[in-house]
């Protein structure tokens, strides 16, 4: 779902089709809203597993700033 949620409003700009145009508003801003409230809790979970260490949370700040930068350029 993760994705789902990043990858078609890049695929469907990059035909020239806005998403707006295709999926009402607040749908798209409660299904963001649920996406990032499921994997606060995963992160929540997973961080206080045993073995959790420095890697886990490098991995996790730099897949964000990925992220951020990802959609700075769309």
């Amino acid at each position: 779902m993760a994705g789902l949620a990043f990858w078609l409003p890049t695929l469907l700009a990059m035909v020239g089709i806005k998403l707006e145009s295709v999926v009402p508003a607040w749908i798209t801003v409660g299904f963001h809203l649920a996406l990032y409230a499921t994997m606060t809790l995963l992160i929540l979970r997973w961080s206080r597993c045993m073995g959790w260490g420095p890697w886990h949370r490098f991995a996790l700040s730099a897949a964000g700033l990925v992220t951020y930068a990802w959609h700075g350029f769309l």
